[in-house]
């Protein structure tokens, strides 16, 4: 087995650092250590549990219209593509816990127009009761060129649905 590794080491500024986690990649990690104890941010943890939630939820609902405005304020803004709103929320919502009292809702719900499938992922304070701004977007379904005829963008053509 590798030995851990040194408390401080030099840069090459020649410059003292403290190792903040003493814990090899090629060791076993104790059950008791959070991602927070390895430096892992809470939205890239592994530990925090996944729980469906009904897909009528409120904060489901709500997740999927500001994702929706998120696409069509900053990805769809100035093009000739059609705003997009939800259509219904599908399989695939869930919330996911985190340490810093923060919630992460994953909703997948479709478009109109267009019936695109798309999957955001939507942090909720629950300290303050709002959600924070932005919202990661991805689209899950193929893409039909004669959607994205009227564009040339491939971040936008992902989203667009030009009119007839």
């Amino acid at each position: 087995m590798l030995p851990l590794p040194k408390d401080e080491f030099k840069t090459g500024t020649h410059e003292v650092i403290p190792r903040k986690y003493h814990y090899s990649f090629i060791s076993e990690i104790p059950e008791t250590v959070s991602c927070k104890d390895m430096g892992v941010p809470s939205s890239y943890c592994s530990c925090n549990p996944l729980h469906p939630v009904n897909l009528n939820d409120t904060l489901m609902q709500q997740a999927a219209h500001l994702a929706v405005t998120n696409i069509n304020s900053k990805i769809l803004a100035s093009s000739p593509c059609q705003p997009l709103t939800v259509s219904r929320i599908i399989t695939g919502a869930a919330k996911i816990d985190t340490e810093d009292e923060m919630k992460r809702l994953i909703v997948t719900f479709v478009s109109i127009p267009g019936d695109f499938v798309i999957e955001a992922e939507v942090d909720y304070s629950l300290k303050q009761k709002t959600f924070l701004s932005g919202a990661s977007v991805q689209r899950a379904n193929k893409i039909n060129p004669h959607n994205t005829r009227c564009i040339k963008d491939a971040l936008k053509e992902l989203y667009c649905f030009c009119p007839d």
